[in-house]
């Protein structure tokens, strides 16, 4: 037996207020897309959803509802045309069975050593790295994320009305459609890598001009909260910086102390080097992220250390 149209229409206006909010979890998300195949009927009761929501807002701009529902109630039917615009707004929230204003944002995080894409509701992804958290809050005119700790690749569909704003710290990154990494570390001064597009960094303690603008292949390393070092890359700097996607570190010339504080991030097994001329010496190639005993047996290797161990961590130290 097929569903009643004001079932459809109630189901429509939940997923409406679902996807508007970017509420969908990746489950979610695939039900909404199985639901929409289902019943021709489904896509264009959604589409007529969509339309009552813009109309719904238009009118808490003009102080007029100019549209209600067929399967409103009597009684939600009254609210929406006699009362005030929040008493409307109620009303529309009454009959999708949602509570418009507790929307909270969507969490993603990653463990120590883990990775993870994920797709938001508005067509973008992001890719966490190792030990990150962000909170993402659409709504329909803004597009906002908070890095709360960690790293992150946002590649960004591109929607003119809607700005991709990610707060990291003091720092706001706006972008349309472009792909951008940032980097927020403990005791680190946060960087931002552009891959493709253009971003404007902003600082929220100001309403200056904005610290810099960045273009592709060309990364900002943040300096209190008004200046940006900025350095340009080779496309092939910016693919090994993002070799983590892969689960690997990239390295070219970089210090063994440095190589030892990067596998740090990925494994709570940390490589111990007591010794200044061991710390001094320099690597390149790539390795596994999350296997700090491999880099430092490949390390002795190469420089004739020792690569010993225990339970406290490994320890690179000279023969």
């Amino acid at each position: 037996m097929k569903p009643a149209a004001n079932e459809i229409d109630r189901q429509a206006a939940e997923w409406a207020v679902a996807v508007d909010a970017g509420r969908l979890s990746a489950g979610q998300q695939s039900a909404f897309e199985a639901w929409l195949a289902q019943d021709a009927r489904h896509r264009g009761a959604y589409l007529k959803a969509r339309m009552l929501l813009a109309r719904v807002r238009r009118a808490g701009e003009t102080g007029h509802i100019e549209y209600v529902p067929h399967w409103f109630t009597p009684a939600r039917r009254r609210a929406v045309l006699t009362g005030s615009i929040a008493a409307s707004l109620a009303a529309l929230v009454l009959a999708v069975g949602l509570n418009w204003g507790s929307m909270q944002p969507k969490t993603y995080f990653t463990a120590i050593g883990e990775t993870k894409t994920a797709s938001l509701a508005d067509g973008s992804t992001v890719t966490l790295n190792t030990d990150t958290r962000i909170a993402v809050h659409f709504r329909r005119a803004t597009r906002t994320v908070t890095l709360e700790h960690g790293e992150a690749l946002f590649d960004v569909a591109k929607d003119r009305s809607r700005p991709f704003v990610v707060h990291a710290g003091p720092v706001q990154v706006r972008a349309v459609g472009t792909s951008f990494v940032v980097q927020s570390l403990a005791n680190r001064p946060l960087q931002v890598l552009v891959r493709e597009g253009t971003v404007r960094l902003g600082s929220f303690s100001s309403t200056a001009q904005p610290i810099v603008t960045l273009h592709a292949n060309s990364r900002a390393t943040i300096v209190g909260l008004s200046e940006a070092k900025v350095e340009t890359l080779t496309k092939e700097d910016v693919e090994q910086d993002l070799a983590w996607r892969e689960g690997r570190i990239s390295f070219r010339h970089q210090t063994l102390a440095d190589a030892a504080k990067a596998f740090a991030r990925y494994s709570k097994k940390t490589i111990m080097i007591a010794d200044p001329q061991v710390a001094r010496l320099t690597v390149t190639g790539s390795f596994v992220a999350t296997d700090p005993a491999g880099f430092a047996k490949a390390a002795a290797l190469s420089y004739g250390l020792n690569a010993t161990e225990n339970e406290n961590g490994i320890y690179l130290t000279y023969k």
